[in-house]
């Protein structure tokens, strides 16, 4: 999945998975480690949610994650206000510029 998820960045495409029983869908903006755990920061723009509140920012952390696909579909690169919600990272392998 790392291959993919790198890929998923550099092309700003749209991906989905099912994360926390919920399918969803988001724009994948960085990639790397914290707290030893791999984990991806993504704008989600649509699919489910426990807040029901989109869109919005999201840490997933990878263990939690399945069905991980990517779209043709793309969106236009970095938010304005993604510096707010990006978390402390130990390594970083992708984000988006």
């Amino acid at each position: 999945m790392n291959a993919i998820i790198r890929q998923s960045i550099l092309e700003k495409k749209v991906v989905e998975f099912t994360y926390q029983g919920f399918i969803r869908i988001a724009e994948p903006h960085a990639y790397g480690s914290a707290e030893l755990v791999d984990q991806l920061l993504v704008y989600q723009v649509r699919g489910g949610s426990h807040s029901e509140n989109l869109p919005k920012w999201l840490t997933v952390a990878l263990p939690g994650m399945t069905n991980f696909q990517v779209f043709d579909e793309t969106f236009a690169g970095k938010r304005a206000d993604s510096a707010l919600y990006h978390i402390s990272w130990e390594a970083m392998y992708a984000i988006v510029r």
